[in-house]
């Protein structure tokens, strides 16, 4: 899955390529690029380590199968926590910058995400008919229970959305269950989010701001 989610983010660049290298569209999916990549090989590292060198591997957890069990599930789950962290991270920076441009303010004075998403995506907050939309409350949702362990405490009334005629069901104290049920499913989400960010630079409100350099260059002074 890390494989395909590159070669989305490649095949994206591609059709990316007339635009200046400083373009926030093209170094945001750059970076992503860069992440997958670093964590797919890391995988693949584990992997080959754990068939090539079994007798080593299982030396690490003395022969004790259920916690090879466990370090394969969490390892798992690391890289792609790892690669949604910065993908919401990523994700957020283009929303706050593009939204800047429209309204002539700072990046950061739109406390309300979720404000800056219904305008971009021309979608009603709390009322969302976009899956776009709905993905991106999902993510952010998400996001909030790997600071708190992997555990939902937004909520005491615990939280549901709908996303692709799909129900994720979030419990208040609780890992969410779709996590361990549906495996792979943070990477599904994070190619829809490629395939979301992707429209939206396709867009014909984004189109018209033209070119906009990614505040990594003014930050580092290149």
């Amino acid at each position: 899955m890390l494989f395909n989610l590159n070669e989305k983010a490649k095949n994206i660049l591609q059709s990316l390529s007339s635009l200046s290298e400083r373009d926030i569209r093209k170094v945001y999916f750059n970076m992503f690029s860069s992440q997958v990549i670093i964590n797919y090989l890391n995988y693949k590292i584990n992997v080959r380590f754990s068939e090539t060198n079994r007798d080593e591997f299982l030396d690490f957890f003395k022969s004790d199968l259920n916690q090879v069990h466990n370090y394969t599930y969490n390892i798992t789950q690391f890289i792609g926590e790892n690669i949604l962290s910065t993908a919401l991270f990523q994700t957020e920076l283009v929303f706050r910058f593009y939204y800047s441009k429209f309204t002539n303010e700072s990046p950061s004075k739109e406390r309300n995400l979720f404000k800056i998403v219904s305008f971009l995506y021309d979608d009603i907050q709390n009322n969302w008919k976009k899956d776009e939309c709905n993905l991106i409350v999902l993510l952010w949702t998400l996001r909030n229970t790997i600071h708190t362990g992997g555990l939902y405490f937004e909520n005491i009334n615990g939280r549901k959305l709908n996303y692709k005629n799909q129900e994720y069901i979030f419990e208040y104290g609780k890992n969410p269950k779709f996590l361990i049920e549906q495996e792979g499913i943070i990477i599904e989400l994070i190619s829809d989010l490629f395939d979301a960010l992707n429209s939206l630079f396709k867009s014909e409100k984004i189109q018209k701001l033209e070119f906009i350099e990614h505040p990594v260059y003014s930050a580092l002074e290149i």
